[in-house]
């Protein structure tokens, strides 16, 4: 947890990527934002019975706004504290009346209640050391008849290695997932599942102008949030924020990215008896 009286221009630049994301309360949105996550609540079939999971939930953003668009009620984890505090905070702030909790927890240990009808994986599951593991987990916690719902980014063509550093030293991604990224790879994770809906949609590339107005925005309410005043804080914040931002626009030239609802059956699972198309 941080503690403001600690935050220095040097600190933020030591801030982990979910540990900064989480400070600055930067909402994690899926690829395609509020779209994908309409397509996923209606392919899906979410309704105000519905109990999901939002896996490295981050500040919240797809379980707090699903919750909103539909009622259901639900649960968020993350290993960044500082994450989860700006999720409840979100929740307060933005969605009130929803019925969602967020906890601080480790995927691999996280035990639920009881199962979930929809487990929101995101495009999160590279950031797990064992992708697989997880999703294994995640099965586990999902009724009968219930849904994994997916966005993975998948390489149409090599990004250059020293993208691939970047990103992997600016937002922790494993180099292990930069190996197995291209679209039969990255849905071999998934190929024990039923495909009830995919839809492949390609990345378009901000402009600076475009990534300066979302970061100015996204510092500004920081501040307020956190009460900073100080220049050059701001201003590491700003740059720290856009240099990320740079860094993942420059990767959507290389990439695109899947909507994916998948449904788990016990008495399907784990064959495939439907044909790919």
């Amino acid at each position: 947890m941080f503690k403001i009286e600690n935050i220095t221009a040097v600190s933020i630049q030591k801030f982990s990527y979910p540990d900064f994301i989480g400070f600055i309360n930067q909402w994690n949105t899926p690829p395609g934002s509020y779209s994908t996550l309409s397509k996923l609540a209606t392919f899906s079939k979410i309704t105000n019975q519905s109990h999901i999971l939002e896996v490295a939930c981050s500040t919240g953003f797809s379980s707090r706004e699903l919750a909103a668009m539909t009622g259901c009620s639900g649960v968020g984890f993350d290993l960044s504290e500082n994450s989860i505090q700006m999720a409840n905070f979100n929740k307060k702030h933005y969605a009130p009346d929803i019925n969602v909790s967020y906890q601080v927890t480790d995927g691999y240990i996280y035990k639920q209640r009881k199962k979930f009808t929809h487990i929101i994986v995101g495009g999160g599951l590279r950031f797990f050391s064992n992708p697989e593991k997880m999703l294994a987990r995640c099965i586990k916690m999902v009724e009968d008849g219930g849904y994994i719902l997916a966005t993975p980014y998948y390489q149409t063509h090599q990004m250059p290695q020293s993208l691939v550093q970047h990103t992997h030293n600016a937002l922790g991604i494993p180099l292990a997932a930069f190996s197995r990224f291209v679209y039969k790879d990255v849905m071999k994770l998934f190929n024990k599942l039923e495909i009830i809906f995919e839809e492949r949609n390609k990345l378009v590339q901000e402009t600076n102008e475009e990534l300066a107005y979302y970061c100015k925005s996204v510092i500004d309410r920081a501040c307020k949030i956190h009460k900073i005043s100080d220049k050059e804080i701001y201003e590491a914040m700003y740059k720290k924020l856009f240099a990320i931002r740079k860094l993942i626009n420059e990767g959507r030239s290389y990439q695109e990215y899947c909507v994916l609802v998948l449904r788990y059956r016990k008495s399907v699972y784990p064959n495939r008896f439907v044909a790919l198309f």
